[in-house]
């Protein structure tokens, strides 16, 4: 019901966008190993279950805004899933530093709560793992390579202070109905600024062969402004 109302689609556009999120986030998968771990408490399964529950509703939310509804589940699990879970499963090392930090953070905090490593190194890349999405649509639009794309993409969102902004976002108020939907809108605002300029970047460096922290120093030289951008956003 909140998606149908925050982005307009009908009740059937949501299924659609929710079956379609499921199978490239590997959601299924992901219930069926975290169900089937009997170490794991029930706390922790709980919470496991609330994370994948949450990045299916992120996925669907961009599903939604990219296509309305005009979209065929097949015909976008076709488009992005490889790609998906090269990203995905990528991580953290397409991350920038900061990212890697948290990554880590986070898998050692599963660790302690009884989550096996391999797992935890997987589950620690959840809330993060929706973006993806707008990644692979860059790389895919542009004819780039999808890692590349993805270390533009998380190293000038680390650069501009974005990856904060949507971090900080969490503790937006969400008591009633207008500020989720705020909420919501000023995290969706934020994922469509990452993807915009690291495509710019990507198109400002058709030279094969150059790598991220090239195209990103070039990106950087272009707009001196960024730097203040970045203090208008850590305010």
């Amino acid at each position: 019901t909140r998606l149908r109302d925050e982005t307009g689609a009908s009740s059937a556009d949501v299924i659609r966008a929710q079956l379609t999120a499921r199978n490239l986030m590997d959601a299924g998968w992901l219930e069926t190993t975290t169900n089937a771990d009997n170490e794991l408490a029930a706390s922790t399964k709980t919470m496991l279950r609330v994370q994948i529950r949450r990045l299916v509703e992120r996925a669907s939310r961009w599903l939604l805004q990219e296509h309305h509804n005009d979209f065929d589940v097949q015909t976008l699990v076709e488009e992005l899933k490889p790609g998906v879970r090269e990203v995905i499963g990528r991580l953290p090392e397409l991350l920038a530093p900061t990212g890697r930090q948290r990554h880590e953070a986070a898998v050692a905090e599963l660790v302690e709560r009884g989550v096996r490593d391999d797992l935890a190194r997987r589950m620690a890349g959840w809330p993060i793992a929706h973006l993806a999405l707008p990644i692979v649509r860059v790389a895919r639009r542009l004819g780039r390579d999808v890692g590349l794309t993805a270390g533009v993409y998380f190293t000038l969102s680390e650069m501009l202070g974005i990856d904060q902004a949507l971090t900080s976002s969490q503790d937006l108020p969400r008591s009633g109905r207008w500020e989720i939907m705020a909420r919501a809108s000023v995290r969706d605002e934020l994922i469509n600024a990452q993807a915009a300029v690291a495509a710019q970047a990507l198109e400002m460096a058709p030279v094969p062969g150059m790598g991220v922290d090239q195209i990103v120093q070039e990106w950087w030289r272009a707009h001196p402004a960024a730097a203040a951008q970045r203090e208008l956003l850590a305010e």
